[in-house]
């Protein structure tokens, strides 16, 4: 297969460092700056479940509520 060992050997070592490499040269970097958004990050508008959820805590809390509730005991 080989000539000698000093061939196989480089071909060995070479595979594994290929096999090994992965992509890290921009990790140091942050997610946005890397353009590899994921997670809580990845949505880059707001959902229609979100919206509806914050409608719902939000409602009733706003000034004309409070002015509603306070003409109540008026």
């Amino acid at each position: 297969m080989f000539k000698n060992k000093g061939t196989a050997l480089r071909s060995l070592l070479a595979a594994l460092l290929n096999a090994l490499h992965t992509d890290q040269h921009h990790w140091f970097l942050p997610a946005h700056c890397r353009g590899t958004l994921g997670g809580m990050d990845a949505a880059t508008e707001l959902t229609r479940t979100y919206a509806q959820r914050v409608l719902r805590w939000w409602a009733g809390k706003g000034a004309a509520a409070k002015a509603q509730r306070f003409s109540m005991y008026l």
